[in-house]
């Protein structure tokens, strides 16, 4: 069988618009970018698109490396760290498709995923956004590829180590399903629902940035689908999902999208769930080290251990929350 035509690239100095703008926002990621960049480049099918990369960190040569060795890529230059609603804000309003695609550096798409995002979207007019399946790299199926949404049950299970049982899709199934979360690290909406959304909130400098955004589309009136035939892996946290900055920015956030959303009777039952999530990782190293390993149990003890004892810098929130 032959191979299947690649999709087609838009230059960024052709002046065509094209039918998907795939946005990519960078934190220091030189190499996962580049393996992220060879795979997208890889695409299969039908649709046009076009590359928006957008460096938040500047402190590795990311930028340099992408004008070097991909010059079809449009390079923004950023001024700050604008977090990553900000930086996707940014680079979509430089972009020209008629639909936005959301995509993690630290991913590697599968050749068709393009295509079969853009096909669905398509078969759904009115559609407010559908994502894909995204994969760890077991091949396992990471849970926040289709998130139930904020609730305290979904809290609760989380914190006592039961996340599993609360997925919204457990077995993927073979045809799309509806969704009330999808994944930002693998997201397509229409140009013009992003523009009438005014895009993510800014105010999430990193974590449930589209969390909010589902919530809004969903508010609009328009629905979300997950789309099982299209597939990444997804290297969550660039590969370290222990790490002490990330919980931190994990937690401010989710306390942030409930001061932003919720009654303010409802934050200390978020607080409540925050102190139980961490305290029983932090106490359950000290009594599981036999059976997860001294080296484990220590990072644990370092990720959640400045969440359970610091509440003082995440109660608020990001800056600027109410």
């Amino acid at each position: 069988m032959a191979d299947r035509a690649r999709a087609t690239l838009v230059h960024a100095d052709e002046a065509i618009t094209p039918d998907v703008s795939v946005l990519i926002v960078g934190y220091n990621c030189r190499d996962l970018l580049i393996d992220c960049l060879d795979h997208l480049l890889a695409s299969t099918g039908e649709p046009t698109y076009e590359i928006v990369f957008i460096e938040n960190g500047h402190q590795d040569d990311s930028v340099a490396v992408v004008r070097d060795r991909y010059p079809g890529v449009r390079v923004l230059d950023n001024d700050a760290n604008h977090g990553f609603g900000g930086g996707n804000n940014r680079a979509a309003a430089a972009a020209r498709g008629e639909y936005v695609l959301l995509l993690n550096p630290d991913t590697r798409i599968a050749p068709d995923a393009l295509a079969e995002l853009w096909r669905a979207a398509e078969a759904r007019p009115g559609v407010g956004a559908v994502g894909g399946v995204t994969l760890h790299e077991d091949g396992s199926i990471e849970a926040s590829c289709a998130q139930p949404g904020p609730t305290y049950r979904v809290a609760l299970l989380n914190a006592i180590g039961l996340g599993r049982f609360c997925r919204s899709v457990i077995d993927i199934p073979d045809e799309p399903v509806r969704a009330r979360v999808l994944s930002g690290a693998f997201m397509m909406l229409p140009r013009g629902l992003w523009n009438e959304l005014g895009g993510f909130d800014e105010s999430y400098f990193l974590y449930n940035e589209e969390t909010d955004l589902c919530l809004r589309v969903a508010e609009a009136g328009r629905e979300l689908w997950l789309i099982p035939s299209a597939r990444l892996v997804h290297l969550v946290g660039s590969g370290d999902s222990l790490r002490p900055d990330r919980l931190m920015a994990m937690t401010r956030s989710g306390m942030h999208l409930t001061r932003r959303r919720m009654a303010r009777w409802r934050w200390p039952l978020t607080a409540g769930m925050i102190f139980l999530h961490s305290g029983t990782r932090w106490f359950g190293s000290w009594l599981a080290w036999p059976i997860v390993g001294a080296d484990r149990a220590r990072r644990l003890r370092a990720a959640f251990g400045p969440v359970l004892f610091g509440p003082r810098r995440w109660w608020r929130g990001w800056e600027g929350g109410p």
